[in-house]
């Protein structure tokens, strides 16, 4: 089944690009059926030649307006994490297109639609899932009261998610 689903996905080549000391921040084109919603995760293949058989767990972050794409921002941890990262090092402004496929998108809605208020809280790298569900909820109504809260260890981390957080700025 999981070869099924990552062959319905396809196998496109995507951009990779070190974005922070230690995050890649990858986009990949989405087939026209497929559907993520707020707080959803994929496994990720990367066919590159030592590490083609492994997979890893990445929260999807939807562009906003960008029904073509889907985004993952990973932290650079061990395993492919830390091979795509060495090997990106290596390339030209830190980026290069790789041949890849999800499966996916797994994990369940949570019922934040049918609160007045919600409180969301992420920490590091942890932020695409929150934020996820902010801008949906920011999004669909202006009559519900979301606050999101970013821990992080220092300023320079907010660069590689500016643009994200500033989406937000624009539903009041």
């Amino acid at each position: 089944i999981r070869i099924v689903r990552c062959s319905a996905f396809g196998f496109p080549k995507v951009n990779c690009r070190v974005i922070g000391e230690d995050t890649i921040k990858i986009v990949v084109p989405k087939p026209k059926y497929w559907k993520a919603f707020p707080g959803a995760f994929c496994y990720i293949y990367f066919f590159r030649p030592a590490r083609w058989w492994e997979s890893h767990p990445f929260t999807i972050v939807e562009s906003d307006g960008d029904e073509q794409h889907i985004v993952f921002y990973i932290k650079v941890k061990e395993g492919v994490t830390l091979y795509i990262y060495n090997y990106l090092m290596k390339q030209p402004d830190h980026a290069a297109d790789i041949r890849v496929t999800v499966e996916g998108p797994y994990g369940h809605h949570q019922p934040t639609r049918k609160y007045s208020k919600t409180l969301l809280i992420a920490g590091g790298n942890g932020i695409p899932g929150p934020y996820a569900h902010a801008l949906d909820l920011a999004s669909r109504t202006s009559d519900k009261q979301v606050s999101l809260y970013w821990v992080i260890r220092e300023w320079k981390n907010l660069e590689w998610f500016y643009d994200e957080l500033a989406k937000l700025g624009h539903y009041k």
